[in-house]
């Protein structure tokens, strides 16, 4: 059986261009051309994917974005606009979508996150046993964290974030190096893993990551690699 795909996308050529290339890849799309009936779509279907403009009549992207996650849809979501600035792209993420691409996008860039998003790996995963839970206290430059009385000082000023957040990033920083994929991440710190919940690791990714990053989208400490996440160890090793 085909996995479906929901499209919101008022441009008809781009929308057609999109449904060309996706259907090739063996999808059944499923198109809306304003916010409202995509909303309405998203919410009474189910869908493996939805791409989603932001600029879109009647209902915008992003507040369609936030409606879904809120109202508990987990269905993986990508954003695709013409929006270029850096705070759209933060915007998005934050409000739960997977992914953005910026048009004009390429197809391929198109196709691979597609596939990535619907097939983002099996839904159960093996841990290692030797990983590294507490490490104490680690500093160097401006970073500052205490795992044990859980305090986090950057540049001087103490730093507040949930337990979520706060387990994420100490347990990147005891594993310095070490990727760690959101099927893990889940497992380790949500105690499951179900594909469908994936993207709470990436929005917690960039809460951390507006917590302690200079700049939110050039990260130094948390990077991306090879589909998960690592604590740069790069950085790590230059200590006070």
């Amino acid at each position: 059986m085909k996995k479906k795909v929901l499209l919101v996308e008022d441009n008809i050529e781009i929308s057609d261009l999109i449904v060309l290339h996706i259907e090739n890849d063996g999808f059944q799309i499923d198109k809306a051309l304003d916010g409202e009936i995509g909303l309405s779509k998203a919410q009474n279907n189910q869908y493996s994917l939805i791409i989603l403009d932001l600029s879109l009549p009647k209902v915008g992207g992003l507040e369609i974005c936030k409606s879904l996650r809120e109202g508990g849809n987990l269905t993986p979501i990508l954003i695709l606009s013409a929006w270029s600035e850096d705070s759209d792209k933060v915007n998005g993420l934050l409000v739960g979508a997977d992914a953005y691409l910026t048009k004009p996008f390429s197809l391929k860039s198109l196709t691979e996150n597609v596939q990535h998003l619907i097939d983002g790996g099996s839904q159960t995963t093996t841990i290692e046993k030797s990983l590294d839970l507490t490490c104490k206290v680690i500093a160097f430059k401006n970073f500052t964290i205490d795992t044990e009385r859980k305090i986090i000082i950057i540049n001087g000023k103490h730093v507040t974030m949930d337990s979520k957040a706060y387990n994420l990033l100490n347990l990147l920083v005891c594993n310095q190096g070490k990727i760690f994929t959101r099927s893990e991440i889940l497992q380790l710190i949500w105690g499951f893993d179900l594909r469908t919940y994936r993207y709470k690791v990436t929005s917690c990714i960039n809460r951390i990551r507006r917590k302690i990053e200079p700049d939110f989208l050039k990260p130094i400490y948390i990077l991306s690699d090879e589909g998960g996440f690592k604590f740069n160890e790069k950085i790590l090793s230059m200590q006070n």
